[in-house]
């Protein structure tokens, strides 16, 4: 199948870019799925059109890259939400997403993905809906149910990032500990009214047990404005495409601090 689809790409694309009807097309003439499509294209020099725009930051093969990446987000709320959305439009290829909530009317002022006609719907199934109407040939993975350490062990073990886009500081110390017994960076984010922060803990490194060991369960944060939240994930996107690059600076054993308020951003090391 895929020998049939680079002699259509070779034939019909050459120097050309590939429309999302072309793509479909070419799935269908093939038997291939639309994120083979794409892989097959780049490898050919052939630049799927949605990410032209990419490619002024991006090279090809980095492109390439993000198309075979694996990333798990962890929480499909105020956070998560904004974070799969931007995954899926920067080219990650595999995307699973865990959160066993639906959603309610508090979460209209800050979660991209609710609506007011969804109000009780699974977060997990809007995300999916989301995530395919931005990008088809995506693979996503939706687990709704919560997360708990023992699940996350066995299926974060073939991720290559995680993102931390919980609300609950046991649940996070869960995550840290699941990503640390199988080797995988996790990228943390939270948020409080103007206020949001911003860790990327690697393998061996204990930066939420800094953050969060010895609170209480009631400590967590319940205030979150939309555009605290957005900036917050957008960070978040960014330390997750440079680790799967290995391009440019981590916030790794640091803190990005973020205030909205007084226009302030400060880096602290731990």
């Amino acid at each position: 199948m895929e020998k049939k689809l680079q002699e259509l790409i070779k034939d019909q694309f050459k120097g050309l870019s590939l429309t999302q009807k072309d793509e479909m097309k070419l799935a269908a003439s093939s038997g291939c799925s639309l994120l083979e499509v794409q892989a097959v294209a780049m490898d050919l020099g052939v630049v799927p059109l949605r990410y032209q725009r990419n490619l002024e930051s991006l090279t090809l093969a980095e492109q390439r890259r993000l198309l075979q990446s694996r990333v798990t987000v962890v929480g499909c709320g105020g956070l998560g939400g904004l974070v799969l959305e931007e995954l899926a439009r920067i080219g990650v290829g595999q995307i699973s997403a865990w959160d066993y909530d639906c959603f309610e009317e508090h979460n209209l002022n800050r979660q991209f993905m609710s609506q007011a006609d969804i109000i009780g719907f699974s977060k997990v199934e809007a995300a999916a809906h989301r995530v395919h109407s931005v990008n088809p040939g995506i693979v996503f993975n939706g687990i709704k149910r919560k997360f708990t350490a023992d699940e996350g062990r066995e299926s974060l073990q073939d991720q290559q990032v995680v993102v931390d886009a919980l609300d609950s500081a046991q649940a996070r110390l869960g995550l840290s500990q699941a990503c640390r017994d199988q080797g995988i960076p996790l990228v943390h984010g939270a948020v409080n009214g103007w206020y949001g922060q911003v860790a990327t803990q690697f393998p061996g490194d204990f930066t939420i047990e800094q953050l969060y060991l010895g609170r209480t369960p009631g400590e967590e944060d319940q205030s979150a404005l939309v555009f605290a939240a957005a900036m917050v994930a957008s960070w978040q996107v960014s330390e997750v495409i440079k680790i799967i690059l290995n391009k440019g600076n981590f916030l790794r054993q640091k803190i990005m601090l973020i205030d909205m308020l007084s226009l302030s951003l400060d880096i602290i090391d731990f």
